[in-house]
């Protein structure tokens, strides 16, 4: 008799091949879990050269995906919003979005732009009204402790609100995952 096998995980596949930044480990973790739950509807903010947004495209196949980029960026992908040059904390930028999403809300946040403490709440205060009602958000280099980088100071306080999942690797900069709920929204 011939054991059952399986192919090769097709997330490790394409975390693996992908160009994104994030840490392999920390990134392939936040694929399987999303998967599970299946986003239609995502938004990140700090596309940098959008490779991460090709894996979301790629594993994740949600109806919509919008982008937010302060540099200059061009991606040749009809299935994409690229929001390019913009400011994630500009009030054009937040009715740019409000218009790309067409009345859907968001199911995935990634945020992973301005670092700063008060760049990273600016993002999570101006995104969070468009959040579906059990949204995940995800913040990106919360362990990360160095001049100019405060995410992990706002991860602290968020994680006091809601519940959350931590994806931290050696030699990772850690991501977080909480899970939105309107009614523990305190921040």
């Amino acid at each position: 008799m011939q054991p059952i096998t399986t192919g090769p995980d097709p997330l490790e596949i394409i975390v693996n091949r992908s160009q994104a930044s994030q840490n392999k480990e920390e990134l392939l973790e936040l694929m399987r879990w999303l998967y599970i739950h299946q986003p239609e509807v995502v938004l990140e903010i700090g596309v940098d050269k959008g490779h991460s947004l090709l894996v979301w495209e790629e594993a994740l196949r949600p109806r919509k995906i919008i982008g937010i980029e302060l540099l200059p960026l061009t991606l040749d992908d009809p299935n994409l919003v690229l929001l390019s040059p913009a400011d994630s904390h500009d009030i054009g930028t937040v009715e740019r979005v409000k218009e790309a999403l067409g009345g859907d809300t968001i199911d995935f946040l990634f945020i992973d732009g301005d670092h700063t403490y008060e760049g990273v709440k600016r993002d999570w205060l101006l995104c969070r009204k468009f959040l579906s009602p059990d949204a995940y958000v995800v913040f990106h280099d919360i362990s990360v402790i160095q001049e100019g980088v405060e995410v992990f100071r706002f991860w602290r306080e968020i994680k006091q609100v809601f519940p959350y999942q931590e994806f931290i690797k050696e030699g990772g900069t850690g991501t977080g995952l909480i899970f939105y709920d309107p009614a523990h929204d305190k921040l």
